[in-house]
């Protein structure tokens, strides 16, 4: 299994629980978007049978290029997954990309537009890759009350759409907002949270921020590109007032 890096810790950590050779390839450590000549060089050398792409990807929020992905797609020798599970917040999908390329599979889900309870996500690709995965689903399927709650939230498609477009004016919002303090980093993201680059020990500063009530998820330690960086979801602007209080308090902490 190959995938690029930093991106959704499972990936490496489903490969070594079933047994399978992991390849991590670093993305652009200025952009943190795909680095097309390692990935087409590792997949090369390595020859994997499963590729690993999210786009947006997780924890960056970068959304790579699509002459990029469809270079790693084309010189993929096996099954490539494209994991689009923030793709709503990015406002595109390549699920249609499965017509042009019979070994693509496209992963999305419903858990982060505010129904991770349900457990509800989907795969779309060629039949026959789809009937394969069917013989390794495990024999549970999805009950009852999940599938009426998904169909009930499908039919009012337009309050979703607009609790999408309001979360994205806020993430516009908040990396202009952070992009003004001195000596933090926020790239630009395609998802429903920020990657912020702290001058401070982000480790410390998330730990001051647990504290005071305010749980943001620390990256720093997944990977060396992530270096002193705290991942922050978007949420309402009262809530995104609270953390943003909260941050900069942790960061004068411990600056001083």
């Amino acid at each position: 299994m190959l995938a690029p890096e930093p991106s959704f810790v499972m990936y490496r950590s489903l490969a070594e629980m079933n047994g399978l050779a992991y390849v991590g390839v670093d993305l652009d450590p200025t952009t943190l978007t795909l680095d097309v000549a390692a990935m087409c060089a590792a997949i090369a050398t390595h020859n994997p049978a499963l590729v690993f792409l999210a786009s947006p990807n997780n924890p960056t929020g970068t959304l790579f290029d699509e002459t990029q992905l469809r270079q790693v797609i084309e010189a993929a020798p096996g099954v490539v997954v494209l994991d689009e599970a923030y793709a709503a917040f990015a406002g595109v999908s390549h699920w249609r990309w499965v017509h042009d390329y019979p070994q693509l599979l496209v992963m999305q889900t419903l858990s982060k537009l505010g129904f991770a309870g349900l457990r509800i996500g989907y795969i779309t690709g060629a039949p026959e890759w789809l009937a394969e995965l069917e013989k390794v689903r495990l024999p549970y399927n999805v009950g009852v009350l999940p599938q009426i709650a998904t169909r009930l939230m499908l039919e009012d498609r337009a309050t979703l759409a607009g609790q999408i477009a309001d979360l994205c004016v806020e993430r516009e919002r908040l990396t202009a907002l952070l992009r003004t303090w001195p000596g933090v980093q926020v790239w630009d993201s395609a998802t429903n949270f920020l990657l912020v680059r702290l001058p401070v020990d982000a480790v410390a500063v998330h730990a001051h921020m647990r504290t005071a009530g305010v749980l943001v998820k620390c990256v720093a330690r997944q990977h060396p590109l992530l270096e002193r960086c705290l991942r922050l979801t978007v949420s309402t602007p009262a809530e995104n007032a609270r953390c943003l209080a909260a941050l900069a308090a942790g960061i004068s902490a411990v600056s001083s």
